[in-house]
């Protein structure tokens, strides 16, 4: 009789306790529905350690579908709910003791059990769900940023002008623990970011960089429109969202994409390493400048023979200015992006990321 009245009040204590603080804890929201709530005292890249009112958890990302996190304050005071909760289940525990008659052995023997049990926060009570106050809001982890884009393509809208759009290829090693490089491809005219999406995806996970391709319209070649404004801007945009390394940006573009980025280059200077230029056309020859920090790579095909003159005129004046370029012309390629003016930009790319 006498256990039976310790178990009840110690059940009545944490359910009165529990339901005052826990709607000021820190949530993790399980994959199997579930959702823990407590005070994360660890974020880190593969996993979210949280201490609970039963001890410390560690939950992998795998398990986990989102994250809320409270302020200090709201945890602190979930911490003094859970030492209210301790006092309170021992000064019950001594009233009864002080109140009840003199007990059996076995009596004694089981009531020391269940204050150990107690003492070292083994006994697991089921929590009301209580739902936070509208003025609450909702945050969701960092990791699902990039949770559900691993290895794979997703057309993203550019938040400043969300008729700009852009293709995104996350590698299905990236994490937010290191900085990525960052590949842009550029489409040809007449085209779209699909095209150079599917030109360089297949490196991305084996090179280890973020792939970003943009669809750009009429006149983008001659950076019409603020083309090239929106290049910085979505470039700004995956910085922000994702962990790029600044100083590892490649582009590469193809004939139109050629283009623009022989104009882009020169008009934001400082931002790209390394461009592959291939197949391009009607270069803008007076706005080239002397680039000490970008290395150009120049390719056109043997039978692309309008193009052949005005690429090696381009890369003859870039070298004149006193830039860092290869020029080299494909053996049977025409009008389009051979293996090995790929083979070439990987190389090129390889050569920045050390």
């Amino acid at each position: 009789m006498f256990l039976k009245t310790l178990q009840k009040i110690i059940f009545l204590v944490l359910f009165f306790t529990s339901t005052c603080f826990s709607s000021s804890a820190d949530v993790i929201y399980l994959n199997n529905g579930n959702k823990m709530e407590g005070i994360i005292l660890e974020d880190k890249p593969e996993e979210i350690i949280i201490q609970l009112n039963i001890g410390t958890v560690v939950f992998s990302y795998n398990q986990i579908e989102k994250v809320e996190k409270w302020s200090e304050d709201e945890n602190q005071c979930l911490k003094k709910g859970w030492l209210s909760k301790k006092e309170k289940l021992k000064k019950e525990i001594e009233e009864i003791k002080n109140t009840q008659p003199a007990k059996t052995q076995i009596t004694e023997k089981s009531e020391k059990i269940q204050e150990e049990k107690v003492k070292k926060k083994e006994e697991y009570v089921i929590e009301p769900v209580v739902t936070p106050p509208l003025r609450r809001k909702k945050v969701s982890s960092k990791h699902t940023r990039y949770k559900n884009l691993l290895s794979k393509t997703t057309l993203m809208k550019l938040k400043k002008d969300p008729d700009q759009t852009y293709y995104i290829y996350l590698p299905k090693k990236y994490s937010p623990s290191k900085e990525w490089p960052l590949f842009i491809g550029i489409h040809g005219l007449g085209a779209d970011g699909k095209q150079s999406i599917d030109l360089w995806r297949e490196f991305a996970d084996g090179e280890g960089f973020i792939l970003v391709c943009p669809n750009f319209g009429d006149g983008y070649a001659l950076l019409r429109n603020n083309a090239d404004k929106r290049m910085k801007d979505i470039i700004k945009e995956v910085g922000k969202n994702f962990k790029i390394d600044k100083e590892k940006i490649l582009m590469a573009g193809f004939s139109g994409g050629a283009q623009f980025l022989s104009r882009f280059v020169f008009r934001h200077r400082n931002i790209v390493r390394a461009v592959s230029i291939i197949s391009g056309r009607w270069f803008d020859l007076s706005v080239i400048r002397k680039s000490a920090k970008t290395k150009f790579l120049i390719t056109v095909g043997e039978n692309d023979t309008e193009r052949i003159g005005d690429s090696r005129e381009f890369a003859k004046r870039l070298k004149d200015k006193g830039c860092k370029v290869k020029f080299k012309i494909c053996p049977g390629a025409g009008h389009w992006v051979c293996d090995e003016a790929k083979k070439l930009t990987m190389d090129l790319f390889r050569q920045i990321k050390l």
